[in-house]
């Protein structure tokens, strides 16, 4: 006769353990939550160096145009087509809030720079806001050339296109 030996059942001090750690983790993510202990949070600047009022649009070549609000005669910044992914990226993220808040496309961004030298791509109708300093250097940079004060160091340069935005 043979005879089936069952294999040990499972301890239920591990099964104990496991189900603590899982109480313990969802209450201290709600206590965070709660209190704000531990959160992080990015905030606008208290002051602002510099900033400018744009609307976005594409082209049907695939760059993007960077206009003036409320400016028709200022001449655009055109990001060329296929150099300029983060700038499409930041942008629609923002767009989709957008058009599920039921803004229109013609409302004004804004983009900042505050004292502290950081970045922001604001959306004043929804509150959204893209902290450009959290990427890459390069893709501050594309940002930082449509602030008012690289695009008047162009001018003054006699607006040299540099490939990257053209003035």
């Amino acid at each position: 006769m043979t005879s089936k030996t069952q294999p040990p059942p499972f301890p239920k001090v591990f099964l104990v353990g496991a189900a603590c750690m899982v109480v313990a983790a969802i209450s201290i993510a709600a206590l965070a939550s709660y209190t704000g202990v531990g959160a992080t949070r990015t905030s606008l600047p208290a002051s602002i160096a510099e900033q400018r009022q744009v609307v976005f649009s594409d082209r049907a070549d695939g760059a993007v145009v960077v206009s003036d609000y409320g400016a028709p005669d200022s001449k655009p910044d055109i990001l060329l087509p296929g150099a300029h992914g983060f700038v499409r990226v930041a942008v629609s993220g923002l767009a989709f809030t957008r058009h599920t808040h039921g803004v229109g496309r013609d409302a004004p961004f804004t983009l900042l720079r505050g004292t502290d030298d950081r970045m922001w791509l604001v959306d004043p109708q929804t509150g959204g806001k893209v902290d450009l300093n959290a990427f890459r250097p390069q893709n501050r940079a594309v940002f930082a050339a449509l602030l008012p004060s690289a695009r008047n160091a162009k001018i003054a340069h006699g607006g040299a296109q540099s490939g990257k935005a053209a003035p």
